[in-house]
């Protein structure tokens, strides 16, 4: 049963959620024009991310983890896609035109764990939200591992970071908080919905204070605006289709239904680029930022585009199908 007391939240929240293709390239010109302010809340940046995290997780169960591991290869698909395949093309790309720095926000920005934002556009567009759900939790929870270990795989020793502290960090910023929301969704579950109500657009709102602190760290690099920097973003934007792109191919190959093609695009296309920068500044030095900021431009514009053109794609299906019976 809906609750009436809190539909002013509801209302919020999927405002925001509309506005987000919009809402986050703003937060990027805010975040840059404002850098010496937003600048001074660098430190601030795990313990906003901490509360994306825990509502990212509210209402997943174990349940619905084992029951997608049951049939395990569409998420060893997409892990393989996620932390391998990913990270090589961008390092790939990287040595090929950019200096070790931006090579290694690359190679950071496609390490990184997938969106928890991902669960959004697989809710907007009837993908499965269970394996989605399952995917952001695995691969969060396994974040503190993967993404050390793929650093110093695939950057080795270009540039100084900190490993153990990286660690705590994704332990901090997503997986402790990912745990309380099971524990939560599990010994509290009339609560669970009320919470969600309410902490939806709080996270949403904490989501657009981060891009704006990330942007102003990295500001001194956008505001020397040159060719380089356009190649940084067309090059971003190119491995981001390809993510989604392979995750499309993967759904196909392994022959699964509508629902899981699309939460298998999202999942493998979004990134969780809020931790990516909270990574950044904490532990590298501020040119890996650049590549980062780049995504977050035009990643939820990106979505939101790709949705649009997957659902064009099926109702094209159904008028063609409709034509042949």
């Amino acid at each position: 049963m809906v609750d009436d007391r809190f539909n002013h939240f509801r209302i919020i929240n999927r405002v925001l959620e509309k506005g987000m293709p919009v809402l986050t390239p703003v937060s990027v010109a805010i975040g840059v024009w404002m850098a010496e302010r937003f600048s001074n809340f660098a430190s601030a940046v795990p313990w906003l991310f901490a509360v994306i995290s825990f509502v990212g997780a509210l209402g997943l169960t174990l349940v619905d983890i084992r029951e997608r591991l049951r049939r395990p290869q569409a998420m060893i698909v997409t892990l393989f896609i996620l932390q391998i395949l990913m990270p090589l093309i961008a390092l790939l790309v990287g040595m090929w035109l950019f200096d070790p720095m931006t090579r290694s926000g690359l190679v950071l920005a496609f390490s990184i764990p997938t969106g928890v934002m991902s669960l959004m556009w697989v809710t907007i567009y009837h993908g499965n939200k269970s394996f989605a759900l399952a995917v952001v939790f695995i691969h969060t929870l396994l974040s503190p591992f993967f993404i050390p270990w793929t650093l110093r795989w695939f950057i080795g020793t270009d540039i100084p970071f900190d490993v153990g502290g990286m660690v705590w960090g994704l332990l901090w910023m997503i997986v402790i908080p990912s745990l309380l929301a099971i524990s939560a969704t599990r010994y509290t579950p009339k609560v669970v919905p009320m919470m969600k109500d309410v902490l939806s657009p709080i996270a949403k709102l904490h989501l657009f204070l981060i891009i704006m602190i990330n942007s102003s760290v990295a500001a001194p690099f956008i505001r020397s605006w040159d060719l380089s920097l356009l190649y940084i973003i067309l090059t971003v934007l190119a491995i981001a289709l390809s993510g989604y792109g392979l995750g499309y191919v993967g759904a196909r190959l392994l022959k699964l239904d509508e629902s899981m093609r699309i939460s298998m695009v999202y999942t493998c296309g979004m990134r969780n680029i809020g931790a990516g920068a909270a990574l950044a500044v904490a532990y590298f030095p501020p040119p890996v930022m650049v590549p980062i900021v780049a995504a977050i431009l035009f990643q939820q514009v990106l979505a939101a585009a790709l949705g649009k053109w997957m659902r064009t794609g099926r109702t094209d299906q159904s008028l063609i199908e409709r034509g042949t019976t």
